[in-house]
């Protein structure tokens, strides 16, 4: 049988080139993303040499970027896996910033850690169930579960990750598409 292949995004540094490294080395194919094209990427692919299986870049902050991703990811291979790992932290002062500052972390935080993550997922759940299953690993954060300052607009986009989990983990069962989350 061959190698089961996840996408996991944001796996050029951090948390998310832990998790493809560990995922590499238990056998799985990974499909890698970044943000944009860049030497952290290109490395961890010549790091993981065959069990890399495509590099990716999309800016998931843009409208559609999301789905030309998965729509990249698919065209090369079949998935059994999506780890939603890619996220961003800007800290705001809720009422001591502007309001152009504001609506901008607001915009750019549910973009990347809630819209682009959901939108995966949801193209990922649809393929998913007519392939036999899969999985989605969403990485949430602790801010999730409890307040922090400066973190509100952070906070929020996490707790929503954790909500739609629970919500999808419960609905899609049946058709053999596992859901789960790690803070």
């Amino acid at each position: 049988m061959a190698a089961k292949r996840v996408l996991v995004t944001g796996s050029s540094r951090g948390i998310g080139r832990s998790i493809a490294r560990h995922l590499a080395s238990s056998g799985w194919q990974v499909a890698l993303h970044a943000s944009t094209r860049s030497d952290e990427l290109t490395a961890m692919e010549s790091e993981l040499g065959k069990r890399a299986s495509g590099a990716y870049a999309a800016d998931l902050s843009v409208p559609g970027s999301a789905g030309r991703l998965f729509k990249q990811a698919i065209e090369d291979g079949p998935l059994q896996a999506l780890v939603n790992n890619a996220g961003i932290y800007m800290p705001i002062d809720f009422l001591g910033s502007g309001d152009a500052a504001f609506e901008a972390n607001l915009s750019r935080t549910f973009a990347v850690n809630f819209e682009a993550p959901l939108r995966l997922t949801r193209d990922a759940c649809r393929y998913f169930s007519k392939h036999g299953g899969g999985k989605v690993l969403n990485v949430a954060s602790r801010v999730g579960f409890r307040g922090e300052g400066g973190a509100a607009l952070y906070a929020a986009s996490k707790a929503a990750m954790i909500n739609l989990t629970r919500s999808l983990a419960v609905e899609l069962a049946p058709r053999r598409v596992g859901l789960y989350a790690i803070a």
